[in-house]
């Protein structure tokens, strides 16, 4: 029997060729009995023989029943986790053979590891259920600090199956009854490898060290690539702070926002803004935290600055498709930036000096191995900057910003986590003519994690913030101060349920808002201005949502649905207005009053979302989804980018909630060695309810805002494909195809735009290029490019004048009928790290960045001006460029170890 086999395995690959499928089927059996016992019975029927060595068999229990199963599906169920390969023979028999590329692999790993492989024993063989699945799951640390790692990676090698840790570093892993070969890998982290038997579900916790610098070339890769290939949901990114490092950026600094921008369907709302738009939406549709408090205006200096302190940001995860179903109240997107814990072993610094911008961040233990701190702060010193500008307006005007965040953490035993975080940040910025603009953000979180029992935990937080502002001018005549505010809090808590091939989640979140729509005064005696107060808004929103990740073999859905309730509270006055009429200062009929607490309006929505994955095979997967959302506030502007004086406004009686819904569709490949990712991706998204200013609207301190504003359709579409490579040369090529339209949905003429008709939102650029590369020349030195180009943006331009009793009036009849030139830029950046050697206490870099290399002067806007010419007046069309010229920066950073 013995040299049949070896003679079978020599011959193996000629025979197969002419191997049939055997549809034999399993005669009844005891359960309990040997695999040896089993494959009698079955040759015992003289239909099939199967060749093996009853050595291999004698020790296999037959724990289930496989009467009438397909004899090799029996088989490879009974033997999976055992390292066989069965082959079937022309159309009598199969073999029974040893893998010999898994025991290669094994050998391979085995003799390439420096140390000796732990071994991992859970469970008895004896006593297993083989032919089913069991779970590992546990939690990865960093042996440096202690902290939870995210994104890091266990893999299982001979099986070609992994996960990466979420973000509280926890891992779960569905593994075939057996013996693995497991790597556990994290970015610049030593990888592990180790050898586990496991015979039932078992937890395993792991510290990884840091993979320090050597002058060998050594390429420490990131797991982004196979956590978003491996992800049920389409559209969910994790940005690594190697990645945010990279990107050249305007002043030198690194930029969670200009990172995001870089996704294919994101786009940037204007040169070197911090707003982003993310498949043809609006910026208020985009959630964005930090440690789970709300940020309204992500950005310094009017966007060429994010809000987010680049040394401070320990994991960044941006979802577009489906949105997880514990969070809601935005359509969009929701950008969920977490801040590091701090190190609880030692005291540590990080920080850079740049042009106009200084930082400096520090971190270190409380007590040690439990309580760590980290507080970081930058500020900005640009006036002198703007002294040397040729403009006499720039060269009188000043600004200034600041930002201040910590958090403090602490391990309250093996089961219990508790974390406090708090971000603070002011922009002043100073116009010549005397008007300051000022805007501040500021939230407070706390977070509590808790492990109930294994495959149980409890995951819960609460958070306030505030956003405001302040325009303030010291003219006598005109001098006024107007200001604006929004509070907000939350408390969110939820259950996480591992079982098997489920992960459950439920809970539940509160969220209000009070919202000081607006003050103005004078400031002055002699002041024209007069005085205005807008009445306050306050608002509940509620949510309670399931879903439920099952794991099918090659198929994984997340059914999910979330139920919340908008409710407005008085005190607060609501106009009436005649329904035959439009809603206009000219059709009240009359007020409703609301006392405080009493509830003035209340809408409840559904939100059911789906998401599925497929894998064809181990490199290829399709994934789709589909989603529902409510959005309650709304961003009142009618302007494109994010500007610090926009409002927020509550939904009430007139202004509806917005209801999007999202389907997707997507194709994701990798390659063999996992470091070459592409996809692509289609999706159509419809929105309801979608608040677009009238002709001629007055957005400014408006009480009754609905008088200005007019309910429309958003109609988008799209394509997005994508190519994304790791290593030495590193970076991402996508490319964007979209289409965003809105068309009013009122029946009296006077308020259609467009009669109607579908036109381009302020948001749609249908063709739209990036590309980022990053090259390691050396362990020392990184050459990194960037490149954008889109269609330009669309605008309203006039198309005819009239001359009406010696008055010129303009005619503008479609509101964004025209586009501004197509945008296009490329930059440099090269990173030079100064300090390699090993166990060194300080570590410094430079980043030298050239913006906008070959000098383009990109239009932010196009306006029009009356211009004279030969005794005709007419209007004249002038371009605004941000940035006209070619920007060139440096910046020194530091680490002290």
């Amino acid at each position: 029997m013995r040299h049949f086999i070896i003679t079978l395995i020599l011959t193996l690959p000629f025979t197969s060729v002419l191997s049939q499928n055997i549809d034999f089927k399993v005669p009844e059996h005891k359960i309990g009995i040997s695999l040896t016992q089993l494959i009698t019975q079955i040759e015992e029927q003289g239909e099939v023989k199967i060749f093996y060595l009853p050595e291999w068999t004698d020790e296999i229990i037959v724990n289930g029943s496989y009467t009438g199963q397909n004899i090799k599906s029996a088989l490879e169920n009974i033997l999976i986790g055992r390292n066989f390969q069965i082959q079937s023979i022309y159309n009598y028999g199969f073999v029974l053979l040893r893998d010999p590329k898994i025991d290669e692999i094994r050998s391979e790993i085995i003799s390439n590891a420096e140390d000796e492989i732990p071994i991992y024993n859970f469970g008895d063989a004896k006593n297993a259920k083989w032919g089913g699945e069991v779970t590992l799951n546990g939690t990865i640390f960093s042996g440096a600090t202690s902290e939870p790692l995210i994104g890091a990676t266990i893999y299982a090698n001979e099986i070609d199956k992994g996960v990466a840790s979420d973000a509280s570093g926890k891992y779960n892993i569905i593994l075939p009854l057996g013996e693995h070969l497991m790597t556990i890998q994290g970015l610049n982290f030593e990888a592990q490898t180790f050898f586990v038997r496991i015979y039932e579900s078992a937890k395993l916790d792991i510290t990884l060290e840091e993979n320090p610098f050597t002058l060998e070339e050594i390429v420490v890769e990131d797991n982004a690539i196979n956590e978003s290939f491996q992800n049920v949901t389409a559209g969910t990114t994790r940005i690594s702070l190697e990645e945010i490092q990279k990107v050249p950026s305007m002043m030198g600094e690194a930029d969670v926002i200009k990172s995001v921008q870089l996704l294919p369907g994101v786009n940037s709302v204007g040169e070197a803004s911090a707003g982003f738009n993310v498949r043809g939406g609006t910026a208020d549709q985009n959630l964005i935290l930090l440690d789970n408090g709300i940020i309204f205006n992500p950005n310094h200096l009017f966007g060429f600055f994010s809000a987010f302190h680049p040394d401070a940001v320990k994991d960044v995860t941006f979802y577009k498709g489906s949105i997880p179903i514990q969070y809601g109240g935005k359509i969009s997107s929701v950008l969920d930036v977490r801040q590091k814990d701090g190190n609880s072993k030692r005291l540590k610094g990080t920080g850079g000096i740049g042009l106009i911008t200084s930082r400096l961040m520090l971190e270190g233990p409380l007590v040690k191995n439990k309580v760590s701190f980290m507080v970081a702060g930058r500020s900005s010193y640009s006036d002198w900057l703007l002294k040397r500008a040729e403009d006499e307006d720039l060269r009188q005007s000043s600004t200034f910003f600041y930002d201040f965040t910590g958090k403090i953490s602490a391990l309250v035993n093996k089961k219990h986590k508790l974390t406090a975080s708090f971000y603070n940040s002011n922009d002043k910025f100073k116009l010549s003519n005397d008007t300051l603009y000022s805007w501040q953000n500021s939230s407070v979180a706390v977070n509590f994690d808790r492990t109930i029992k294994e495959g149980l935990y409890h995951i819960s937080s609460l958070s306030a913030g505030n956003y405001s502002y302040t325009i303030e001018d010291e003219d006598p005549l005109d001098s006024f101060d107007w200001k604006y505010g929004i509070n907000n809090f939350q408390a969110k808590s939820y259950l996480l349920w591992r079982k098997k091939n489920h992960l459950f989640t439920a809970g539940l979140d509160v969220t209000g808002y009070e919202i000081k729509r607006g003050m103005l005064k004078p400031k002055s005696t002699v002041s024209t201005i007069e005085e205005v107060k807008l009445d306050n808004e306050y608002s509940v929103i509620t949510g309670v949502f399931i879903s439920d990740e099952i794991q099918l073999g090659k198929f994984a859905v997340i059914p999910g649905l979330r139920l919340s309730n908008f409710a407005l509270f008085g005190p607060f006055e609501q106009p009436q207005y005649d329904p035959n009429e439009p809603v206009n200062d000219y059709s009240i009929t009359g007020t409703k009053s609301y006392d405080k607490n009493e509830i003035a309006k209340t809408y409840f929505g559904l939100e059911p979302r789906v998401a599925a994955k497929y894998n064809l095979n181990l490199r290829s997967n399709i994934k789709a989804s589909v989603s529902r959302n409510f959005q309650y506030l709304h961003l009142i502007s009618n302007t494109t980018a994010i500007s610090p004086i926009d409002s927020w406004v509550s939904s009430n009686e007139y202004i509806k909630p917005q209801i999007g819904y999202q389907y997707s569709l997507g194709y994701f490949y990798q390659t063999d060695k996992t470091n070459i990712s592409t996809s692509v991706e289609v999706f159509y998204k419809n929105i309801d309810n979608v608040p677009e200013y009238r002709n001629g609207a007055n957005l400014s301190l408006k009480q009754n805002i609905e008088t200005e504003l007019i309910n429309s359709k958003a109609d988008i579409r799209g394509a997005e494909f994508s190519l994304i490579k790791e290593g030495r040369l590193s970076g991402q090529l996508s490319y964007t195809y979209s289409s965003s339209r809105r068309r009013t949905t009122t029946s009296n003429e006077a308020l259609q735009i467009n009669d109607n008709s579908f036109f381009p939102s302020n948001y749609d650029q249908p063709h739209n290029v990036k590309m980022n590369a990053n090259y390691d020349i050396s362990k020392r030195h990184v050459f990194s490019v960037n490149f954008n180009a889109a269609t330009g943006r669309p605008i309203s331009a006039p198309s005819e004048r009239f001359l009406i009793n010696n008055v010129i009036v303009t005619n503008y009849p479609e509101r964004n009928n025209y586009r501004i030139p197509t945008y296009h830029r490329l930059d440099l950046s090269l990173l030079i790290r100064t300090n390699h050697k090993k166990d060194k206490k300080w570590e410094g870099s430079w980043t030298l960045t050239v913006y906008n290399v070959y000098n383009r002067k990109n239009a932010f806007s196009v306006f029009f001006e009356e211009s004279k010419e030969r005794g005709y007046t007419y209007p004249k069309a002038y371009k605004l460029s941000i940035l006209g010229s070619v920007f060139p920066s440096v910046t020194y950073n530091f680490i002290i170890k």
